[in-house]
């Protein structure tokens, strides 16, 4: 996606999300964003019916962006 190729708004974006979780122990810090403008719904499976994370699905379709965001940790 395109959103993804805007340097500025990446970087912006970070700092945004570092200042809310500035007391956040190291380990939990962010330090690569991935922007997804599809809406996470029950419909495209990605929620349960209770608003939950169906974590394995999201893992699966988005393997790719989640491997490069560790790629050099």
């Amino acid at each position: 996606q395109a959103i993804n190729d805007d340097t500025a708004l990446i970087k912006k974006l970070l700092k945004e999300v570092s200042y809310l979780i500035k007391d956040f122990p190291g380990y939990a810090r962010i330090h690569q964003i991935h922007c997804c403008l599809d809406a996470w719904t029950v419909e495209n499976e990605l929620l349960t019916a209770t608003m939950k994370l169906k974590r394995h699905k999201i893992e699966s379709i988005f393997n790719s962006e989640i491997e490069s965001l560790y790629a050099g940790h």
